[in-house]
């Protein structure tokens, strides 16, 4: 389960600085900055005089002399010394505008996290941190009902100015991200290795399992080895049975409440549509996860403690993670997010924050740990209420397609473009198991060319999208027969029929990569 068996997997576009074009965007310096800052500072009315006078009072002189910002804080920042993350909060507090949002001045944006984190832990389920901030969850864009795949485009219209939860609009429910690893055995046969299951907090009660329900609720639970997802059952005040979603995995687990936390129920799951390992160990069983599941979960008091457990959870050595930390600084095209050995042991050893912030970001990407827990586990106060965006920077959230083209950039490393994008019809047939509760399909539109798959069993077959003569869009496994397309039917779906037609009357739109899909009653 070591790092050598997580290799990173990045497009060739991605393997070096050149890539910083948009997806990583590379750090403003010396009069750039400052000149940026102080534009920021008149947006709130203060000059940085004001701003160290401000934070040399309480509540910041109270905490730590980190908070203090100087009035040689332009020339701080000339000499390219980066400001220390508690003066980010102060600046945020005192300008009142959103901390992330001043990260990302500083050229730390917290969306790189989720998006290395992707890349980086392969075998091991993880909960991603933040990965769509404030917009809301792919899974519930759009929440429109149409009876035949459509176009996302052609109901970009429906979805403007409607209230959110209202039919056509965005669900801004609080929702978190857990990412499938290769070796999570108790997910396996509803989830897929590498797909994001977005999960509601909101639901962490555990149904009566008297209710019929039970069968179809899906939990995302954090225990002493790590996430997982299973279904769950209540056996008294202090006991619940965590069972496998595959029963054929193996028998389920009893549990003392004290040794795991329901995180919430899965709302929907985000597919990637690729072949996948499941990793086997040196007998060639599965190697699965549940004989680490007993253990007390113990909450973490220092940021010491917080690492130590969260790499010896992900089965990393020492060396592994620091050999990561190097990773990250060539995808980020940054050296300062390596960490040195040393360095990376005095971190594991102290309770302290680290001081650069580039630091802080690897030791979140590497050790899988959500930006916000991390600062608060170390003691960092972190501004409270609601705050403004800062004018001029782009909002995402405010952007409907936002958390659509995030997925592009979270799976393939690209931006994504709404043409790329469709809505899932109800009344359209299910011909694989992947469409089932389907929401969102995404194109790859340059892979349009089916090729000879006689030979490979329908179950193992890429899966596209076609536009009949009658200009309906249908989706599932495809072949070619004497001149004709054949659209096949998964095995796993009996409730739809094949499709078969002349091969010179439909348009191949693409091949399907990403299934956005609602986890509840089978389709098929």
């Amino acid at each position: 389960m070591g790092y050598a068996a997580a290799a990173i997997e990045l497009p060739e576009n991605l393997t070096g600085p050149s890539h910083a074009a948009g997806l990583f965007p590379k750090r403003q310096i010396g009069s750039e900055l400052i000149d940026r800052t102080k534009q920021i500072l008149s947006y709130a009315g203060l000059n940085i005089n004001q701003v160290s006078q401000a934070s040399s009072r309480p509540p910041y002189c109270e905490l730590s002399h980190a908070y203090f910002v100087p009035h040689t804080f332009y020339s701080d920042l000339r000499r390219g010394e980066m400001p220390h993350i508690c003066q980010v909060v102060a600046l945020s507090e005192i300008t009142n505008y959103d901390f992330a949002d001043w990260l990302s001045v500083f050229g730390y944006s917290p969306r790189v996290i989720p998006r290395v984190q992707m890349r980086v832990h392969v075998n091991n389920s993880i909960l991603l941190s933040d990965a769509f901030g404030s917009a809301p969850a792919p899974s519930s864009i759009p929440i429109v009902s149409i009876d035949h795949t459509t176009p996302l485009l052609h109901l970009a219209a429906s979805l403007e100015d409607k209230p959110a939860g209202a039919p056509g609009s965005s669900d801004r429910r609080p929702f978190l991200y857990l990412k499938v690893g290769r070796d999570d055995s108790m997910s396996r046969s509803m989830l897929v290795p590498g797909s994001i299951v977005c999960i509601d907090p909101t639901k962490t009660r555990i149904a009566d399992h008297r209710n019929g329900e039970v069968e179809r609720i899906i939990y995302a639970v954090e225990y002493s080895g790590g996430f997982t997802c299973c279904q769950a059952r209540r056996i008294d005040r202090d006991h619940a049975l965590f069972l496998p979603l595959d029963r054929s995995e193996g028998a389920s687990e009893k549990m003392r409440a004290s040794d795991a936390v329901i995180l919430g129920t899965v709302d929907s799951e985000i597919r990637p549509l690729v072949e996948s390992k499941v990793s086997k160990n040196s007998d060639g069983s599965l190697l699965v996860g549940r004989s680490i599941l007993r253990g007390r979960l113990s909450a973490h008091r220092s940021v010491a403690q917080l690492l130590r457990s969260s790499r010896e959870r992900l089965g990393l050595r020492l060396r592994e993670a620091q050999a990561m930390t190097r990773d990250i600084a060539e995808i980020l095209g940054d050296a300062s997010y390596a960490i040195s050995l040393g360095a990376l042991s005095d971190y594991e050893a102290s309770n302290a924050v680290a001081r650069q912030i580039a630091k802080i970001i690897s030791l979140c990407i590497i050790y899988a740990i959500d930006l916000s827990r991390f600062l608060q586990v170390g003691g960092v106060r972190m501004p409270i209420g609601d705050q403004e965006r800062i004018p001029g920077l782009s909002q995402p959230s405010e952007d409907p397609f936002f958390p659509i083209t995030e997925l592009g950039v979270l799976f393939h490393g690209l931006k994504l473009s709404p043409q790329d994008v469709y809505c899932f019809g109800r009344k359209d047939p299910v011909l694989h198991p992947a469409f089932s509760g389907a929401r969102i399909l995404v194109l790859d539109r340059k892979r349009r060319q089916i090729d000879d798959f006689r030979e490979t069993p329908v179950s193992q077959r890429p899966l596209y999208m076609i536009r009949t003569p009658e200009g309906r869009y249908l989706c599932g496994p495809c072949s070619r027969e004497g001149g004709s397309l054949i659209l096949q039917r998964h095995e796993g779906c009996n409730m739809a029929t094949a499709r078969r037609f002349q091969e010179s009357d439909v348009a191949i739109m693409g091949r399907i990569t990403l299934v956005v899909r609602s986890l509840g009653t089978p389709d098929c």
